[in-house]
């Protein structure tokens, strides 16, 4: 997976390392003022995340944050994805699309390091459908843990992870 960072409005300025900033300019358009990105991505070393400011109508400013891993193929055993370094994200989520029929098992985790992990929430995404999964407690890092819910069935799911910082 590449580590390309992208801005709203603007062309991609080479590849960047996900802890690099923007460094690319935009114009609020409603507001007609430009504004430079410069907050660092936070994400565990080699991790792509595609981030861009954002500014809402009433002024408040903050960063969308987002990354995905598709056509992950699932089977009966745990197995990790997306982790993350949540610890300067304000809210943040997971998207699971079940791109199959049969029903897959996930559950967000959370630690205070990148090696051990608490369970958080939990539940079943049934086939074509989508599941948001947000973690009710707080600790640094996240990720979710998935697994297909049958013994000898090979779902294909998506997850997505979308957060936001505070401006």
């Amino acid at each position: 997976m590449g580590t390309r960072s992208k801005c709203a409005g603007t062309k991609p300025k080479g590849k960047r390392s996900a802890s690099s900033s923007c460094s690319c300019k935009l114009v609020c358009k409603p507001h007609k003022e430009k504004q430079k990105c410069s907050k660092p991505f936070l994400a565990p070393k080699g991790t792509a995340l595609n981030c861009r400011p954002i500014r809402s109508a009433c002024g408040k400013s903050g960063r969308y944050c987002g990354q995905s891993e598709r056509s992950i193929q699932v089977t009966d055993v745990w197995k990790p994805h997306m982790l993350m370094d949540v610890s300067r994200f304000s809210v943040y989520s997971y998207g699971i699309v079940n791109r199959g029929s049969d029903p897959v098992v996930v559950k967000a985790q959370i630690g205070p390091n990148a090696n051990d992990f608490a369970d958080d929430s939990e539940g079943v995404v049934k086939g074509g459908e989508t599941l948001a999964l947000v973690p009710s407690r707080f600790l640094r890092f996240a990720r979710i843990q998935v697994r297909a819910q049958a013994p000898g069935t090979e779902p294909v799911i998506d997850v997505y992870f979308q957060a936001q910082t505070a401006g």
